[in-house]
């Protein structure tokens, strides 16, 4: 039955209505998600942003007079095999209809996506916009078959026109350079980082800064660059009201890896994305943010506590890494196998590039030093 209502074409359309009529139609349709929109603001309330004080007076508060506003942001929530667990994309009702990210390819993802579309009485020729929080598989998969349907357009970070533009060339340079990664990490014949090559034939791509603002939703967002868990990663922020969609740029429970990745083609040296990632969360720290919006995981309050957990758990780490090394030089590889020892085949490149982003950290602070030895690279305590 479920099925069929999806598949079938919208009675909107059938009649002839408008997109117009069709948006309209679907802010009358929040009378439906109030409840659940109001459930959510009564959780975020319960860890503290707002006082009993305040909830107490009498008056309208805030958060109250922003319920509305909160209910046009639908979250839709899709299933993966990836570690991470669900990914979630978001809804923008209001002009332009706006949709952030769009889970992975297969088409369970792309049916329970259309479904959070169909329960506000919309479909994909109804999404205005997509904004793309940054280029992996499972936030960017369902692009092309939103665009075999609707002639939208896609806004996604500068730093990702590589990757569009460079096609199966861009992949076998990445490729090539992760092998020698491997092999220099000491773990050469243990780790195939070979991927299959997925064509991304996007249509209408418009490519976004830091510091620029995009019009979502009837909201005015600010761009901010985050680079660290990719190099395409942006938020997208309201100063006005301090949503925030982050991607997997700040999850609130885990930690998004910082992933090893080539140098881009006019640059000689890779990027070091764990030190790019804490620039990216100093930048934010200070912020007016309030409800943010991840990747994976529910909305939350309170990004500055995860913040300064983030930058703890990178301390921690550096700790554990030096303790290691103390005991005399190691590879890449031996530390990722003493700290991980759970991870096998491809997974094993996660603890890789953990490893790696933490020694760059090292080094940087003069806490260790590396050698090389038959294209093999050894790091030791200093």
């Amino acid at each position: 039955m479920i099925q069929k209502q999806l598949n079938a074409a919208p009675a909107d359309a059938r009649s002839g209505k408008s997109r117009a009529h069709r948006r309209a139609a679907a802010q009358d349709r929040l009378t439906l998600t109030q409840g659940r929109s109001r459930h959510l603001v009564c959780n975020l309330l319960q860890e503290g942003d707002v006082t009993g004080d305040d909830m107490q007076t009498g008056e309208e508060t805030e958060t109250e007079r922003r319920g509305p506003a909160i209910a046009k942001i639908i979250p839709i929530n899709m299933k993966t095999h990836y570690a991470e667990g669900d990914v979630n994309a978001y809804l923008l009702l209001g002009s332009p209809v706006t949709l952030v990210d769009t889970g992975i390819h297969t088409e369970a993802s792309v049916q329970q996506l259309r479904g959070g579309l169909a329960a506000v009485g919309l479909t994909f020729q109804d999404v205005e916009q997509i904004v793309v929080t940054h280029m992996h598989l499972d936030h960017c998969g369902g692009v092309m078959a939103i665009q075999e349907e609707a002639e939208v357009p896609v806004f996604v970070h500068e730093r990702a026109q590589v990757l569009l533009d460079g096609g199966r060339q861009e992949h076998e340079r990445t490729e090539a350079f992760l092998r020698e990664f491997i092999v220099r990490c000491g773990a050469g014949g243990v780790v195939d980082p070979r991927r299959p090559y997925r064509e991304a034939a996007w249509k209408h791509v418009r490519y976004l800064a830091d510091g620029d603002t995009l019009l979502a939703g009837g909201e005015r967002y600010h761009v901010l660059y985050v680079p660290g868990h990719s190099q395409t990663d942006m938020c997208l922020w309201n100063p006005e009201t301090g949503d925030a969609f982050v991607g997997d740029y700040l999850l609130q429970h885990i930690s998004a890896n910082a992933f090893i990745v080539p140098p881009h083609p006019w640059e000689r040296e890779r990027p070091k994305p764990l030190l790019q990632l804490r620039e990216s969360l100093d930048r934010a720290r200070d912020l007016p943010w309030k409800t943010i919006f991840p990747g994976h995981g529910d909305p939350y309050l309170g990004h500055r506590q995860v913040i300064n957990q983030r930058f703890l758990e990178q301390h921690e780490r550096c700790e554990h890494i030096r303790r290691l090394l103390q005991a005399g030089p190691r590879t890449v590889y031996q530390l990722s196998h003493a700290m991980f020892p759970w991870l096998k085949g491809g997974a094993v490149f996660l603890g890789l590039s953990e490893v790696q982003g933490h020694l760059d950290l090292l080094l940087e602070r003069s806490q260790a030093e590396a050698a090389e030895d038959d294209g093999v690279v050894l790091y030791s305590a200093v």
